[in-house]
């Protein structure tokens, strides 16, 4: 069957499962500060809208 074809490679799948992302994961402290940015900001913009919307006239 066509589950049979794939078994022999999951572990080079696994090693170059890294290698479609748009970002690098060699380095885990800058990976870490660019995912406490992204999500950060997520996280703070409604804030930020609704302070916005509070300082409105």
């Amino acid at each position: 069957g066509s589950w049979m074809r794939g078994r022999g490679q999951s572990g080079r799948l696994l090693e170059r499962s890294h290698e479609n992302l748009p970002f690098s994961v060699e380095n885990k402290w800058r990976l870490l500060v660019l995912m406490c940015g992204f999500f950060g900001s997520g996280f703070a913009a409604p804030f930020f809208i609704v302070r916005h919307q509070l300082l409105k006239k």
